[in-house]
């Protein structure tokens, strides 16, 4: 297992050194990125993705970009080194991977030993649950009602991204009623993940 969780992506240089002693050579390496977006058109959060994998080193013609609105998974995906499952709207994005098999193949693909990078909303993807993504003054809403709140259960932590200090009392709150504990994560920071 080789997992990175993060709020906010590469988007620091002690996130990037994790990332690629985690990921090795990125010259070599190919990338998914599973980016869940409905508009059509231009995607800037999509550039910015693609200019800090380049800036970590990463060859843009060995980074393939996934939409779950837009497609299935498909067995040629197991064939990329790296995972980069991106933000957005938890509920939605854990909706659109069951209906179009991305649950599982993420699962199969962290199972081979592929390096899973999460970024906010696929950090929390990976836990027993989601529940944690409608807390604070940002939390995702869950337009959808979505009502199995259940995660990919792939890691044991209940980790909160975007943390800032006044998202503490609903934390907390949060913790008591759960009877859980969570793990604050700040933009900049990570969480690596080894077998």
């Amino acid at each position: 297992m080789k997992i990175i969780l993060t709020s906010n992506g590469v988007s620091s240089k002690k996130v990037e050194r994790k990332f690629l002693n985690l990921s090795g050579n990125p010259e070599k390496k190919k990338v998914l990125v599973i980016r869940t977006v409905r508009k059509n058109g231009h995607d800037e959060y999509a550039d910015e993705i693609l200019d800090e994998l380049k800036r970590a080193g990463f060859d843009e013609n060995k980074i393939r970009f996934a939409n779950p609105f837009r497609e299935f998974a498909s067995e040629d995906m197991k064939n990329f080194d790296i995972i980069y499952s991106a933000g957005g709207n938890t509920f939605i994005i854990l909706n659109e991977f069951r209906l179009k098999g991305f649950d599982s193949l993420i699962k199969e693909m962290i199972r081979e030993g592929k390096v899973y990078l999460g970024v906010s909303a696929g950090t929390i993807l990976l836990q027993e649950s989601i529940e944690i993504a409608e807390v604070g003054k940002n939390g995702d809403p869950n337009y959808i009602n979505l009502k199995d709140l259940s995660g990919l259960g792939i890691v044991d932590l209940t980790v909160f991204p975007h943390y800032e200090d006044s998202n503490e009392s609903e934390i907390k709150k949060f913790e008591k009623e759960n009877k859980i504990q969570v793990t604050r994560l700040r933009d900049g920071g990570c969480i690596v993940i080894k077998n």
